[in-house]
């Protein structure tokens, strides 16, 4: 159950040979079904050399050592960075200069941070000028998460080991061998599960000191309306991001996470195939 962690110091597994050749090849493609089934066949290719082994590059201005065995974000990373959630990334990118321009830091709240791109972007996009939560359960993602937040002592990133949950307390986090960022807590998972401990979303915002955000990235593998609808039905305006970067898992949930955030003063903005902006209005808070 336990991946491969690697820690020698950045530069130590960068791609040779082949797998050089084929990430170069790969990281020029365009995002149509040619160059996506092209990608495909030699990231395969490449990543039966590979192994469990992680490669270091340099992405989006970042030093990442990325393992695409057994986690689909870093796969995609690894080969095609270029077609990595590229509206994302451009609208983080304006938030990010906004709040900058509004005032001295960006924050940023990473609920499934998994190997902490979206963390490390979030710091990257703001020159450095950001404070950044990232929040991820699975010990040896986090292991990996924590590698890459090291490689960038500029930027104010805290890594944090907690499964957010619906309660306090011992919850189950199953996981998901084919893909480490599909594993989920509770009822909703299936297979081999550890033990994780469970914390509610509010608790954890007042505890680290964080009223309210610039952006909270939400992607907990099906289980935001779990951890989000108490914190957005009940928490004091202060509390609540200005926007929600949330993945659109709406066909697992049981309860309509979307409407709640139109009734508590949101409005739907950008939407990727993945990921939907919601963006509150200020009147309402």
């Amino acid at each position: 159950m336990h991946l491969y962690v690697d820690t020698r110091p950045f530069g130590s597994s960068v791609p040779r040979g082949a797998h050089r050749l084929i990430q170069a090849i790969t990281s020029r493609l365009p995002g149509n079904w040619l160059g996506m089934r092209t990608a495909i066949l030699l990231r395969r290719r490449a990543m039966a050399r590979l192994g469990e082994a992680g490669v270091d590059v340099t992405h989006f201005n970042l030093r990442l050592r990325l393992y695409p065995v057994g986690n689909t974000c870093e796969k995609a990373a690894l080969y095609t960075p270029q077609l990595f959630h590229p509206l994302e990334r451009m609208v983080l990118a304006r938030l990010a200069r906004e709040a900058v321009a509004r005032k001295s830091l960006f924050t940023f709240i990473d609920l499934g941070a998994n190997v902490g791109l979206f963390s490390l972007m979030a710091a990257q996009l703001a020159g450095g000028r950001a404070r950044v939560l990232a929040i991820e359960p699975q010990p040896d993602i986090r292991e990996r998460l924590a590698f890459n937040v090291e490689n960038h002592p500029g930027f104010d990133i805290r890594p944090l080991g907690i499964a957010l949950a619906d309660r306090e307390g011992e919850v189950d986090l199953f996981i998901d061998q084919r893909d480490r960022g599909g594993s989920r807590i509770g009822g909703r998972g299936q297979g081999e599960s550890v033990k994780v401990r469970g914390r509610k979303l509010e608790a954890v915002l007042i505890e680290e000191g964080f009223e309210g955000a610039d952006v909270m990235k939400v992607d907990i593998s099906g289980s935001e309306d779990l951890v989000l609808w108490s914190f957005v039905e009940t928490a004091a305006a202060a509390l609540l991001p200005r926007v929600l970067l949330m993945k659109d898992s709406s066909a697992m949930w049981t309860r309509d996470v979307f409407a709640l955030l139109r009734a508590r003063g949101y409005s739907e903005g950008e939407r990727s195939r993945s990921h939907v902006f919601f963006y509150l209005e200020q009147e309402s808070v």
